[in-house]
């Protein structure tokens, strides 16, 4: 590939990034529509020249650093870039080298690589806007309460970091009426509302619903693609971005230890034998299992019953309010993440990756 288009691209993205810097989302758009297309260009150029001569390009390591504040939440980040990689034909080990740090090694050929990068900004950009904010000094404190309200966190959290008195009930009627106006202003139904609000139940009912619409998403442009044929992809190239992953970071190899196998610690205490042995002299009809026959050391083994609170809790978390306002909030969320240009996806990446998301 004589063409740079890794320059191309870039200063797209640049140029992209500064008009969105200046308020002018509409150019700012744009000019990402213009990238992914030359992404997609630079895929199709990579797998012709490969096609021609293997050793045109070898897959790549590169290394994505993120800083994000951990949160109830923050767990689905890495589960939103391992959907990601799968969509590229990527592989990706993530690790957190410091608390509420990630770093993520990226494994794949250079288009793939750079697709990865621009689809996880993308979706990151949504998740740390929409779906996990921070208070942000940069702007308004309005702006601050519509997006941490918006994304479920209490009016008696935001009260604080305002800097009001999170524990009088005025600062945190104010926090809801700044909401409501700032919502109905961007022409949003207030979700954050109503008698019986669940903070929690929201919150992790909008994550969830952002990760599965995303994958959803993911999976119908790889149908798309696989209905329209796709390019032809190059036999063992999943192979050679396999071992490239286990050579450029081999902590990710699987290990070839024997895995050792729990050990039932009640089968050889003496005490949990003993009153094992007494329940086999009471009623055959009064006697309980084995299992949840144990000495108090050992009741941590014991299985644990669903009880009426049990389903009362899943009752609420699946089908409360809160739980659907959060479900509907990040299914939106996840229609907003831009996913990709002109061409598709090769069709065997789509079986390969279907698979994946299936098992």
């Amino acid at each position: 590939m004589g063409f740079d288009y890794a320059s191309k691209i870039r200063g797209l993205l640049a140029t992209a990034d500064s008009h969105e810097a200046a308020g002018n989302e509409g150019a700012a758009a744009s000019f990402r529509a213009k990238a992914l297309e030359w992404m997609d260009r630079y895929r199709i150029a990579e797998e012709d020249a490969l096609a021609e001569d293997p050793t045109t390009a070898e897959p790549k390591l590169t290394i994505v650093d993120l800083a994000h504040e951990t949160s109830d939440i923050s767990g689905y980040l890495p589960l939103v870039a391992q959907a990601i990689a799968r969509h590229c034909e990527v592989r990706l080990h993530i690790v957190r080298p410091t608390w509420g740090n990630y770093r993520m090694k990226v494994v794949g050929y250079e288009g793939d690589v750079r697709y990865f990068e621009f689809l996880w900004t993308s979706a990151y950009l949504m998740f740390a806007t929409r779906i996990d904010p921070v208070w942000d000094s940069t702007i308004s404190p309005e702006t601050n309460i519509h997006r941490l309200r918006r994304a479920g966190h209490t009016r008696k959290e935001i009260a604080f970091k305002a800097g009001w008195n999170g524990d009088d009930p005025k600062a945190r009627q104010k926090v809801q009426r700044v909401y409501v106006t700032e919502a109905k202003a961007a022409g949003e139904d207030p979700a954050a509302a109503g008698l019986g609000f669940q903070a929690k139940d929201y919150r992790s009912a909008y994550a969830q619903a952002f990760l599965d619409r995303l994958s959803r998403r993911l999976r119908e442009a790889r149908d798309a693609a696989n209905a329209s044929g796709g390019v032809v992809v190059l036999a063992g190239r999943a192979e050679r971005v396999q071992e490239s992953f286990y050579t450029l970071v081999p902590e990710a190899r699987p290990s070839t230890e024997p895995s050792r196998e729990f050990a039932d610690p009640t089968l050889t205490c003496s005490r949990c034998i003993k009153l094992r042995a007494d329940e086999l002299k009471k009623p055959i009809q009064t006697q309980r299992p084995p299992a949840e026959v144990t000495c108090r050391d050992h009741n941590w083994t014991k299985p644990r019953r669903w009880t009426d609170a049990d389903e009362a809790r899943w009752q609420r978390q699946q089908n409360g309010s809160s739980a659907r306002a959060g479900r509907a909030s990040g299914r939106q969320a996840a229609d907003g993440v831009v996913l990709r240009g002109t061409a598709s996806p090769t069709a065997n990446r789509v079986e390969a990756a279907n698979q994946a998301l299936e098992s």
